[in-house]
């Protein structure tokens, strides 16, 4: 049932877990949160900051129409498509959100398989493509709720970024965050723009920033990513990165 519907997703599986963990490791904790895990873990950290020590979010999309709209408007337009799946089905299918994120990126897509069609077949750089690819269509169907939000309640009204999102009775106020957060985001990211994932930083009162190069997927897969991503996150959990404790 939890995984239904935004508010319990939030307060009855995530903010549990901090608590879990929290009480397990016998401190607060950090905890990081990719795309809209990251978005989730916000409004986790809202509900819940008690149990946190440090929130960090990569490509963590918030105001969803900023920036490059390309993501946007796929969705908008296959929204009618959507709506019917979700009644039909009571779910948004696997293939329909692949569907959008491939004609957002359809040059980038053509170019990584004409390259891969290069590689000697038991090459590393052929095996580490293939681990990628299985990791990036290895999605779920989104229940029906769930998808609902992300698609009318996010990509259409822009609940969070214009600061009126309410999960479980409580507005998701980012001025109010009380614990210290670091956000990451690129240039070069499609599927989340960087306007949408900064705009988080400039309303968290404890906030850091950092602009990267990388794609979306390059974030936490690509030749630089511990060098942009993991040791900048490393440094900010050791708290070397200018952290406010």
């Amino acid at each position: 049932r939890s995984l239904h519907d935004v508010d319990l997703l939030i307060t009855e599986r995530l903010c549990p877990a901090m608590a879990y963990i929290s009480a397990r490791c016998g401190d607060k904790i950090h905890a990081l949160g990719y795309c809209m895990g990251g978005t989730l873990l916000t409004a986790g950290a809202l509900h819940a900051p008690s149990f946190l020590r440090s929130i960090i979010c990569l490509a963590s999309p918030w105001d969803f129409h900023a920036g490059d709209r390309k993501l946007a408007d796929q969705v908008r337009a296959g929204t009618p498509s959507a709506l019917q799946m979700i009644a039909q089905k009571d779910s948004l299918p696997k293939d329909w959100i692949q569907s959008v994120f491939a004609a957002v990126n359809a040059d980038r897509a053509l170019q990584k398989f004409s390259d891969f069609s290069m590689l000697e077949d038991t090459s590393e750089r052929a095996r580490i493509f293939v681990a990628v690819e299985d990791w990036l269509n290895d999605g779920v169907d989104l229940p029906a709720r769930l998808a609902h939000t992300c698609i009318a309640d996010w990509y259409g009204a822009n609940l969070p970024g214009r600061g009126v999102w309410n999960v479980a009775g409580k507005i998701m106020d980012l001025s109010a965050l009380s614990v210290p957060a670091l956000v990451m985001a690129s240039a070069n990211d499609r599927l989340v723009p960087l306007e949408s994932a900064l705009f988080m930083a400039d309303l968290i009162p404890k906030s850091r920033k950092m602009e990267l190069s990388s794609g979306h997927i390059g974030m936490i897969t690509g030749r630089y990513a511990e060098r942009q991503v993991w040791q900048p996150v490393s440094a900010w959990v050791k708290g070397t990165l200018g952290q406010t404790a």
